[in-house]
Formats: C-alpha cells, sequence, structure tokens
C-alpha cells in the first residue's frame, strides 16, 4: 500500500489483505485510512473509482493524492484517480495516451506536474525497467512524455526530486551504476558523473536539500571480515560525489530509507539513524514489532508513522501500527 503526508493526516491507500485465515480469500480494498498523528485518530476515507491495487504510485500535490499504475492479480492497470480529503471526494484521471501501464515504477511531485519513470510493463521476473517516462498535469487532467534517458539496459533503478531537476541512477548485471539528471523546461536528460563504486544495495536516494544522499545500511556490517558500508553523496551545485566510511550497526536489516528533516532514517526490527553532518550512525528504540516489512512508512513532520506490513515470510498484511 501507499502513503502520502498531507500536512495534517497521513493518507494510506491501495494493497490487499486476507479475508481469511486460509489465507485463500484476498482482496483488494477500494478504500483507504486517513491517521491523524496530533490527535491519534483515524478516519475511513471513501472508496476509489478505480480498482484496488499494490506496485502503484501515490504522490501529495498540496490539494490531492494522485494514484497512479500498479497491478492486480496479475493484470499491469494503466488508470488513476485522484483524491480531495477536504470534500472527501475522488475523482479519475485520464490514462495516458498510448501506455500500457507499469508497476514498480517511481513517481515525485514537481510542484506542477507528477513525473513517473521506469518501472516495469510486465508481470514476468524477467521484464526489465522502461526507459520511458511521463509527466501528469492535473490542472490540464494531461499526460505527456518524456525524452528518454538514455540508460542501456539495468537491473534496477532509482529516482529522487531535488527541487529543480530529476536525478535518476541505475544498474545492470554488473552492479556499474549510470547516473543522469532531467531537466523539466527543457525536457533534456545530461548524464551526471559516475559515482565510482556499486549502485548495488543503495537505498531510495534522499534529497538532503543540498545533495542526494545513498546509503547502505541494509547490508550486514562486520569490520573483521572487512565488510563495509559505503556511503555517497551527490552535490548538484558543483557535479561532485563525496564518500564516507559509516557503519551502520550489525545485522542492520532495515526498510528503505527517508529523510526526517536533518536525518537519515532506516527501520524495521532494528532501526538506525544516519547523520551526514557528523557522518555518524545511531541505534533507534526497537519498534518491538510496530514496524514490519513492507509497511508503509512516512514522515509526518515530527515523527515517523508507519502501518500495515506483512510478518515473516508468511505475506500476511497487518493492519497495526505505530
Amino acid at each position: 500500500h501507499s502513503a502520502v503526508w498531507t500536512g495534517r493526516e497521513v493518507i494510506f491507500w491501495g494493497g490487499g489483505e486476507f479475508k481469511a485465515p486460509s489465507g485463500a480469500d484476498f482482496a483488494w480494498p477500494r478504500d483507504g485510512l486517513a491517521y491523524d498523528p496530533v490527535a491519534d485518530t483515524w478516519r475511513r476515507i471513501p472508496e476509489a473509482p478505480v480498482r484496488g491495487r499494490q506496485g502503484h504510485s501515490a504522490v501529495w500535490t498540496g490539494t490531492e493524492m494522485l494514484v497512479w499504475g500498479g497491478h492486480r492479480n496479475g493484470r499491469i492497470l494503466v488508470d488513476g484517480a485522484a483524491f480531495d480529503p477536504v470534500s472527501e471526494r475522488w475523482r479519475r484521471i485520464a490514462p495516458p495516451p498510448g501506455e500500457v501501464g507499469r508497476h514498480g515504477h517511481h513517481a515525485a511531485w514537481t510542484g506542477e506536474e507528477m513525473v513517473v519513470w521506469s518501472g516495469y510493463p510486465g508481470a514476468g521476473s524477467e521484464e526489465r525497467p522502461s526507459v520511458e517516462g511521463l509527466r501528469y498535469d492535473p490542472a490540464e487532467d494531461a499526460w505527456r512524455s518524456m525524452a528518454p534517458s538514455g540508460f542501456g539496459p539495468r537491473e534496477d533503478d532509482q529516482m529522487v526530486w531535488t527541487g529543480d531537476e530529476l536525478i535518476a541512477v541505475g544498474y545492470g548485471s554488473e552492479s556499474q551504476a549510470m547516473v543522469a539528471a532531467y531537466d523539466l523546461a527543457t525536457d533534456h536528460w545530461s548524464q551526471l558523473p559516475p559515482p565510482g563504486l556499486s549502485a548495488s544495495g543503495w537505498s531510495t536516494p534522499m534529497w538532503t536539500g543540498a545533495e542526494v544522499l545513498f546509503l547502505t545500511p541494509s547490508i550486514p556490517i562486520d569490520p573483521a571480515a572487512g565488510i563495509e558500508g559505503l556511503n555517497a553523496g551527490y552535490r548538484p551545485t558543483d557535479s561532485c560525489w563525496w564518500y564516507a566510511q559509516g557503519y551502520a550497526p550489525p545485522n542492520s536489516v532495515t526498510h528503505e530509507g527517508l529523510w526526517a528533516d536533518d536525518v537519515a532514517l532506516f527501520v524495521g526490527r532494528d532501526g538506525v539513524a544516519y547523520d551526514p553532518a557528523s557522518d555518524a550512525w545511531l541505534d533507534l528504540p526497537a519498534s518491538r514489532g510496530a514496524v514490519r516489512e513492507d509497511a508503509a512508512l512516512v514522515w509526518a513532520g515530527d515523527r515517523l508513522v508507519a502501518w500495515g506490513g506483512r510478518r515473516g515470510e508468511s505475506h500476511r498484511p497487518l493492519r497495526g501500527g505505530g
């Protein structure tokens, strides 16, 4: 499922849930939940005019939550919808012309448009990420294509919005990183200096306001065995990469990270925080089961909100949070 922070509430939508103890009855809910972290209260939001799904994207525009794409029972979806939490009303959004849909893509809100990049157009394990991108203008309810990124075949990729441009990183079978920046005004991609290290194991890149952080706390660290975590940062202002050796606590298998004002947070069964100012890793209090695998995580201004997910290998969705 997805989650967005509106400035007042966290809105959760999508995902699937088991309706029977045996797990045979799997449902795709079309409604959602909104959580107010100050009042510690929940409310249910109306059903969307599109089918429930997973693998979709969700962004907050300042007035609406936009959801698009994803898959359901192996079928790739091309439709989407917008939800206004003030009026509690949904509206369908136009489908992209000529698009077959995708899942596992990246999406960002630029201030005027939702940008969608990469993702998988099919459900097979042999699928490679798409090189195509899309831009959606909610004021016009219209889509347009982005120029191709120029990335070659790759196993996976990541994307972050800096406020001025998109920075995308991809890696292929040899895990060699490819980096490019996309300028919305010119619809042009520029190749950036390579980082000189493997992209394998990096979390979702995080924009700090001055640089993009790439971190590797999900890899167990064992200094005695020579296994180290290599952290990297990229400054767009001078096209400069910097590197810092910083050990994460041993066996800190965590979720993907998120930026929380001045530190990067990684939480799961255990949690760590990385402070780029001091190049230091810090232990976080144990979540005691409140944060599970595949939980939706949001930084809500002054606190982390996590909800749902699954425990262990059961793939059974859970509805609690913390």
